[in-house]
Order: structure tokens, then C-alpha cells, then sequence
């Protein structure tokens, strides 16, 4: 899914589920910049922001911070060849197994509303529930913003994996349009996650032939989505504690979708996500400061300027990827 789901979908839903508008947001943003988030390997710091901890990621001695990837950008997709980062960012966060994966990679497969993700959800809906101080609250919408973009791509990258597998090649992908099917673009040849193909994150009818029958298998992402914005409205509703009935609703949602607008459609809310944001509002590069190590290897130091909400997702992320990765048999292979 892209962003009009990550973002402005989730932060309707969560909107139109009861939830104030500015923590509606903060959900919203953490959806969304699971696709974004792509900081570089480490760098040097001299503290954290008050209330954070960020441990596994911070060394105090040191001072060096070791960010979570959640995403690949640019020059960046070169990792993701990396079976390792395969695991960490791909599997972790946008192509969750279905439930305990063990040996068989088949069990790797993403499956719409898989078990382990609706698990996922859960238990961040849980540890929302159990707070009431402002300031962890924060870190929990954070954390149930973060799961619930793992949740939706469940729908989106339903029998695709997220290391590199042999199955992840579907046979002659093609698109729908203007009633004819057309040849799909190819993104990549790598057979890793959907990358030879594009539609699955989009909002379009889309088909490929099943490598053993040799079948058509049809993937009507219009209505797909629509059935993911139905179970993210309950999971929100449980969060507000309010009736979850989306049969009005479902209505506008639909309506969004045949457009490929959600801002256009529900034009009484603000929608205002940039990538950088929180990463802006966290940290300022000391562009003329580096810090020498006996390796002879030098770091970029950052200074904080304030704001914690990059901070709370990098708790977040990691806490996460610790999760889903610690449901296979095959985690020491990458480390949780």
C-alpha cells in the first residue's frame, strides 16, 4: 500500500473512529513513515532526549546511536539484496508471516489478516490501553501506528515474501485498464518481496499466473483495501471504545478508493505528512563535526533539537522487529 492508505486512509479511520485528531496524526505519521524511515548506520550523540531510553540502540559510553531501518531509500535498495536486512526490514515490517514461521520459507508468505499480525495489533492495542500518562502514550500511538502499517500490507503483499524466494516471480503480471489487461511495469528482478511488480500497492485490478496450476489469480485491490479499512475502523474503535459499525462509513471509504482520494473525500480534516518532519524536529547535523575512533572510522554527530517522536519510533521499530522475528526458528541466522 502507499501513502494515501498509510496516511491518509489510517488517520480518517482513526479520526472517524473517535480518536482526537492530533493523536489521530501521530498514528497516521508512524503508518506512514514506516516507509520512510531510512537513517544511515550510526552516528554519534551525546544524549538522549529526556524519557527516552532507547536501549539496544543508544551506548552510553560510546555515544554512538544505532537506528532501526524501516525502509530503503535511493542507493539504499542495494541492502535489500542482503539476506540479513531481508529479515530486519522486510519481513519485520511490511511482509509479516502469517503466524510462527519455522524452516519452510513457504510459511514466510504474507497471508491477508495473518495471525501473527492481528497479534501484532493486539498487544499494541494492549499496552495503549494500560496508559494514561501523556508522555508514554505518545510511544504507544506510535507503536500502534507502526503495527498497523504492517497490518494493512498483509492485504497488499498477500502471497508475497519478504526475503528473496523463487516465488515471489509471479508469471505475466498485467494491470486492468480501461476494461483491458495490459502488461504490468517491472520494478525488479530480484525476486524479493513484490518487486517485479508494482500493483499490489496500488489501487488497481491486478492478475498473474500461479506457478504450479498456471491459473489466473485475480487480485481486485479496490476491494481488498476496502476490507482492510473495515478491520483497522474496529481495531480503532476498540482503541475509542466506540461502536464499530462501518456500514456508513464504508460508503465515503468506498467513494475514497474509486478516486484514489481520502483528503478529497473527507475535506474536513487536515492531512499534513512530510517524511522528514520528525527526523527535522528531532535532530540537526553537525555537518562540521565528526568524531575520530581508534579504528580511524569517523562518525556524523547530531545535536538534539527537542522533539522526541523520531526517538519513540526507533523504540517502537525495535521492539517490533524484536517481536516478529522471534517467532521463527530461523532468528539466529539474522539476530533479533
Amino acid at each position: 500500500m502507499n501513502k494515501l492508505f498509510h496516511y491518509e486512509m489510517v488517520k480518517v479511520l482513526a479520526c472517524k473512529a473517535g480518536m482526537e485528531e492530533d493523536e489521530a496524526q501521530t498514528v497516521a505519521y508512524a503508518s506512514q513513515f514506516a516507509d520512510d524511515c531510512a537513517p544511515p548506520a550510526e552516528f554519534y550523540l551525546d544524549s538522549l532526549p529526556p524519557g527516552v531510553k532507547c536501549a539496544g540502540l543508544y551506548n552510553e559510553e560510546s555515544r554512538l546511536f544505532s537506528p532501526v531501518r524501516t525502509a530503503h531509500k535511493g542507493l539504499q535498495y542495494i541492502l535489500s539484496l542482503a539476506r540479513i536486512e531481508q529479515f530486519r526490514v522486510l519481513l519485520a515490517f511490511h511482509f509479516l508471516p502469517p503466524g510462527d514461521f519455522g524452516g519452510d520459507e513457504k510459511s514466510f508468505r504474507a497471508q491477508a489478516d495473518g495471525n501473527l499480525a492481528g497479534r501484532l495489533v493486539n498487544r499494541a492495542v494492549n499496552d495503549l490501553a494500560e496508559v494514561n500518562d501523556c508522555d508514554m502514550r505518545q510511544g504507544r500511538l506510535i507503536a500502534l501506528g507502526l503495527a498497523l502499517h504492517s497490518y494493512a500490507d498483509t492485504w497488499a503483499h498477500d502471497d508475497f515474501s519478504g526475503i528473496r524466494q523463487r516465488y515471489n516471480k509471479k508469471n505475466n503480471c498485467q494491470v486492468l485498464r480501461n476494461g483491458k489487461w495490459e502488461r504490468d511495469y517491472c520494478a525488479g528482478r530480484f525476486e524479493i518481496g513484490h518487486g517485479e511488480s508494482t500493483s499490489p500497492d496500488c489501487n488497481v485490478t491486478w492478475r498473474y499466473r500461479n506457478r504450479d496450476s498456471g491459473e489466473w489469480v485475480i487480485k481486485d485491490n479496490h476491494a481488498r483495501f476496502l476490507e482492510a479499512a473495515n478491520r483497522i475502523y474496529c481495531i480503532l474503535c476498540r482503541v475509542t471504545k466506540s461502536d464499530p459499525d462501518f456500514s456508513k462509513l464504508g460508503t465515503s471509504i468506498a467513494k475514497a478508493f474509486e478516486i484514489d482520494s481520502p483528503s478529497a473525500v473527507f475535506d474536513d480534516l487536515v492531512f499534513d505528512f512530510n517524511p522528514n518532519a520528525w527526523s527535522k524536529a528531532a535532530l540537526k547535523i553537525d555537518v562540521f563535526k565528526t568524531v575520530d575512533r581508534p579504528s580511524g572510522q569517523r562518525e556524523w554527530h547530531y545535536r538534539l533539537l527537542g522533539d522526541r517522536r523520531w526517538f519513540l519510533f526507533q523504540e517502537a521499530a525495535l521492539a517490533q522487529r524484536n517481536y516478529i522475528l522471534g517467532h521463527g526458528t530461523r532468528t539466529c541466522e539474522v539476530g533479533a
